[in-house]
């Protein structure tokens, strides 16, 4: 009995080998061109800086955020432009983390962060 399973698999699979179907897939197709990412280095100096920085988040570029200024100026303001950044960030499966005081670094989903 399980030779006849063996068997009969077997002939079903050389029935599918014979035939002769296929789909013609164009070379463009295998050699679509990725848009580079870029490396971007931006200020956030207050929150109408907050929709360029999101932009630049769903366009997959990695982002070096400097804060110093805004959280100089205003914190409330910068946790703000922050929690906004972390839902684009999260939105688009990126991530986000804290290099210094003063800088955050902001990744696209490509690129894997290692804390």
């Amino acid at each position: 009995m399980v030779l006849r399973e063996i068997f009969s698999r077997r002939r079903k699979e050389e029935e599918l080998g014979n035939i002769e179907e296929y789909i013609e897939v164009e070379e463009e197709d295998f050699n679509e061109k990725k848009m580079p990412i870029e490396l971007k280095i931006e200020k956030l100096e207050d929150f109408n800086d907050t929709p360029k920085i999101q932009s630049q988040i769903r366009m997959g570029n990695i982002i070096v955020l400097k804060i110093k200024d805004l959280k100089t100026k205003d914190l409330e303001e910068l946790q703000r432009c922050i929690d906004k950044l972390k839902k684009t960030v999260f939105a688009v499966g990126g991530d986000i983390i804290g290099i210094d005081e003063n800088i955050i670094l902001i990744t696209p989903v490509d690129v894997e962060l290692t804390k």
